[in-house]
């Protein structure tokens, strides 16, 4: 069973995914910038007998018409008896909507097996443990923002949880609560380091990690955060919601710099170019992070092939074994017969 939970980042969220999940059902996350549209379009294809809202967001659930569905608020949930169910490693934990580059979502369900084998690398590869204090201004509702609620819950660590990317109020939280980590996208930290006070260095000194995702890392940025942490760590990761942290980079070498890394154990890539591996390619990747089909059939033929999941990114991979991200597969353009890359030039610079 589907249960639809429409939160922002707080404890009813943390409470009502992990009941959900808990009791054997599928937690649908759906974020809260949310257009109405496909809002309406993600609760029409995952078919919720529940969904489960804050106050703040109640509104725009009482919208949508079906007589099939139940609409709670976080308060009305009553305590109920109910048996036990097993729950299988196969069994789905959560359903995620990415559109990618699509104009349709295309719905991913990600096993208990998927979340445990994730998790446990993460907390290997970072080493994360229940004596940190973990800074998390990401929506949990993401995979990214997810991902660090199961590494904080899996270890036991303190978890500090923001609403916003406000720079003050995270800022804030690292200072006053000793924090040890910091997971933010690449725009959120370039901005944190454009302000290069002694007060912004000494307050984010005190981390032993910054991580962030695949998005776009200016490697000036990288270099501030190196410089400021000291002892610290940066690190970022590649993966996708079909595919979650399938490689991870810790930025110890400047030759690596533009590189996410590489996968841990368990976790395949290959590149492939005109059906064929190549160099430079296509990224596949195959392992127990890889979710076994979308929600909707159409979408597991199109992109997953005997396990292998077609992640429609360019990439290349150096000689030691080192991913690097060169764009969009449909980026590529075909001229007699040959294939180029529209971002050329980025291509080039990043050999």
């Amino acid at each position: 069973m589907v249960i639809s939970l429409f939160f922002d980042n707080s404890c009813e969220f943390v409470i009502s995914y992990l009941g959900t999940i808990n009791s054997g059902c599928i937690a649908h996350l759906i974020p809260t910038g949310i257009s109405q549209k496909n809002l309406v379009e993600q609760i029409s294809s995952a078919k919720p007998k529940l969904v489960l809202s804050s106050e703040n967001y109640f509104s725009r659930i009482e919208e949508i018409e079906s007589k099939d569905i139940e609409k709670l608020r976080f308060s009305e949930v009553k305590k109920t008896s109910y048996r036990n169910r097993k729950i299988k490693p196969s069994d789905y934990a959560y359903l995620i909507y990415t559109s990618g580059t699509t104009s349709f979502p295309k719905g991913v369900p990600v096993t208990h097996s998927n979340c445990a084998f994730t998790t446990s690398n993460i907390v290997r590869t970072l080493q994360y443990s229940q004596d940190d204090v973990d800074v998390l201004p990401l929506p949990l509702s993401h995979s990214f923002g997810l991902g660090c609620l199961h590494t904080s819950l899996y270890v036991g660590s303190t978890l500090i949880i923001h609403k916003t990317t406000e720079i003050p109020q995270i800022l804030d939280s690292i200072k006053n609560y000793n924090a040890s980590t910091l997971a933010a996208v690449p725009s959120t930290l370039s901005k944190i380091v454009s302000n290069d006070s002694d007060d912004l260095s000494n307050t984010l000194s005190r981390l032993r990690l910054i991580i962030t995702n695949t998005t776009f890392f200016p490697p000036e940025t990288i270099q501030k955060l190196k410089k400021i942490l000291k002892k610290g760590k940066v690190a970022t990761y590649y993966g996708l919601t079909e595919a979650s942290r399938s490689t991870f980079m810790i930025f110890d070498d400047d030759d690596k710099i533009e590189s996410v890394g590489k996968p841990p154990a368990g976790i395949s890539l290959k590149l492939i170019s005109n059906n064929d591996e190549s160099t430079i390619g296509e990224i596949w990747i195959k392992g127990n992070n890889v979710v076994g089909k979308y929600w909707n059939e159409k979408h597991t033929k199109e992109n997953i092939d005997n396990g292998w999941l077609k992640t429609g990114d360019l990439g290349r991979i150096d000689n030691d074994g080192c991913l690097y991200i060169l764009g969009r597969v449909d980026d590529l353009i075909n001229i007699s017969g040959t294939r180029f890359n529209q971002h050329l030039t980025l291509v080039i610079t990043r050999f």
